[in-house]
């Protein structure tokens, strides 16, 4: 996912929850969805990256809070990461 990809979200009434760039190394922003889901989006910002993790438990958000890399390196950012069709 991209900056990009997140600002059309807005435009589709998604809406920022929290968020932090408190690390300068890795950022965060929470957003509510439209439709209720939730969307973590995590922006590596030394070098190109972001990863998202869809609908976080309570436990993924403090975490992040705590730590922003354990969004990160989550094997769930992984798993959830959205694509571009074609990719795999």
């Amino acid at each position: 996912m991209t900056i990009i990809e997140c600002v059309l979200l807005l435009e589709h009434g998604a809406r920022v929850v929290e968020h932090s760039i408190a690390d300068p190394c890795v950022q965060w922003a929470l957003f509510a969805l439209a439709d209720g889901r939730r969307l973590l989006f995590v922006e590596r910002t030394y070098r190109e990256g972001s990863t998202v993790i869809l609908d976080p438990t309570e436990e993924e958000l403090a975490a992040c809070r705590a730590d922003p890399w354990t969004a990160w390196h989550s094997p769930r950012a992984e798993d959830d990461a959205i694509l571009r069709p074609g990719e795999a």
